[in-house]
């Protein structure tokens, strides 16, 4: 988890951006604030563990104006995962949610 670099997360036109570069800090519609690193490891570990069976990509074809959202995970060594989402989601995408909040203190709905 230590080689995690930042987390961007996008939804509903709000972004949500975790960098671990230098210190933990917490960018969220335009403030931001730095975060002790026990915090930003907790919820490392628990976006990694919502996440380990997600696809790629969550897409309905049949929705013309869908929601959208994405989520980024940048490693240290640049490498990328990358979960993306037209009109549909994977079943506990609100845990992701609550984590969110829980950083933010902010609801993303």
């Amino acid at each position: 988890m230590i080689d995690v670099k930042e987390v961007l997360f996008e939804r509903n036109g709000k972004n949500l951006i975790l960098s671990l570069e230098n210190e933990a800090e917490v960018f969220f519609q335009d403030v931001s604030r730095k975060i002790e690193p026990t915090v930003a490891f907790n919820y490392l570990s628990d976006l990694m563990l919502i996440i380990d069976n997600w696809q790629n990509k969550y897409i309905d074809y049949s929705i013309i104006d869908g929601e959208h959202w994405k989520l980024v995970i940048i490693y240290l060594d640049g490498s990328k995962k990358e979960f993306v989402g037209k009109g549909c989601f994977p079943n506990n995408f609100e845990a992701v949610e609550k984590i969110n909040q829980k950083l933010t203190g902010e609801s993303y709905v």
